[in-house]
C-alpha cells in the first residue's frame, strides 16, 4: 500500500463471461424444494436455446462476409493507419519495438494478381500482422502493464478533500456512526439470513 497508495485505472470485466457454479459458507447448508427448481431448469433451458440460436445466426452472418469483395488499395490503406496507429500507442507508453516494414507490406499485397481480393483473404493478410476483427477491437489498443497505468484518489486524498469541506465532512461522519454495527446486531444479522432461501430443512454432515 505504501509503494502503491492508489489503484491503477482499468475498466471493469464484462460480466457475460463469468460462471460461477458453486459456492459455501461454513455451517450453512441451502436447501431446495422441487417447485422451484423444475421452474428455474424451464428458465435456464429456455435462456440457453435462445443464446444458441442466437449464436448460430451471428456465426452464419460472419461467415457470409468472407465472400465480400474489397479493393487491395483500400486494404493496404487500412492496414497502414492500423499499423500506425499501434506503433504510435507503443512508443507513448515506452515500447519501441519495430512496426513491420509499411513499403514491403505493400509490395507483398499489390503485387498479386488483380486489383480486388475476398473479405476471407484480406483477413488472412491482416492476420499476418496481428490484425483480428475481435470483440471490443474497432480502435488499435496497446496492453499497458497493470502497475504502470494511472492511479486513482488516494485514502489520504480523500479525506485531505473532505476537510475542505465541513459539509462534507459531517457527512462523512455520520455515515460512519449509522453504519456502525454491535457484535449483537452483526449476529442478529446472519442468523435471519442463515433461514432465507431454503426449504425448511436442515442437512446432515
Amino acid at each position: 500500500v505504501k509503494e502503491n497508495p492508489g489503484k491503477p485505472s482499468y475498466p471493469l470485466a464484462p460480466e457475460r463471461p463469468l460462471v460461477l457454479h458453486h459456492c459455501g459458507y461454513p455451517s450453512l447448508h441451502f436447501g431446495y424444494n422441487v417447485q422451484n427448481l423444475w421452474m428455474t431448469c424451464c428458465q435456464l433451458r429456455s435462456q440457453w436455446e435462445e443464446l444458441v440460436l442466437a449464436a448460430a445466426r451471428v456465426r452464419s452472418r460472419i461467415e457470409s462476409l468472407s465472400d465480400a469483395i474489397v479493393t487491395k488499395n483500400d486494404t493496404f490503406a487500412f492496414l497502414q493507419n492500423r499499423l500506425i496507429e499501434r506503433s504510435k500507442k507503443k512508443s507513448k507508453y515506452g515500447n519501441n519495438k519495430a512496426t513491420p516494414e509499411l513499403d514491403k507490406l505493400e509490395s507483398e499485397l499489390l503485387d498479386h494478381s488483380g486489383c480486388t481480393m475476398n473479405w476471407g483473404k484480406a483477413l488472412k493478410w491482416m492476420e499476418k500482422y496481428q490484425l483480428r476483427p475481435e470483440p471490443y477491437n474497432e480502435r488499435e489498443t496497446v496492453h499497458i502493464p497493470l502497475m504502470e497505468r494511472s492511479r486513482g484518489t488516494t485514502y489520504e486524498e480523500k479525506i485531505v478533500a473532505l476537510s475542505n469541506s465541513k459539509r462534507r465532512q459531517q457527512n462523512y461522519e455520520e455515515n460512519i456512526v449509522k453504519k456502525r454495527k454491535t457484535a449483537e446486531e452483526d449476529s442478529a444479522f446472519y442468523r435471519h439470513m442463515a433461514k432465507q432461501g431454503g426449504a425448511g430443512f436442515e442437512i446432515d454432515d
